[in-house]
């Protein structure tokens, strides 16, 4: 079977030049013209939001009067589940900009 590409062509309908309202026009250069949020951006907004948090929590504990056995443990905990949340943003953030490399050398 000869299928000669001409043919197609002239068998599809012709279209004329595409029509946009001003509307669209001004929706799509918006879209396209978007600052994207960087991935470190987002990290470090991430970690100074878990700082502040964080910090409100040893406040609390602080104001509470004089530290006993379970005030300094609480201060503990605080103190704890920020270090853990911060590592593990870190090995996210690490992992990411690994695969990004890996993608962008195509290894």
């Amino acid at each position: 079977m000869n299928i000669d590409p001409t043919f197609l062509l002239d068998s599809l309908p012709r279209m004329g030049p595409a029509t946009a309202s001003r509307q669209e026009v001004e929706a799509f250069s918006a879209a396209m013209s978007a600052a994207a949020r960087k991935p470190e951006q987002t990290v470090v907004e991430t970690i100074g939001k878990l700082e502040s948090g964080a910090d409100r929590g040893i406040a609390q504990v602080l104001q509470g009067g004089p530290l006993d056995a379970e005030a300094v443990s609480m201060l503990q905990r605080k103190l704890l589940e920020q270090r853990t949340e911060t590592d593990l943003i870190a090995k996210v953030a690490g992992v990411f900009s690994q695969a990004l490399t890996k993608l962008t050398s195509l290894q």
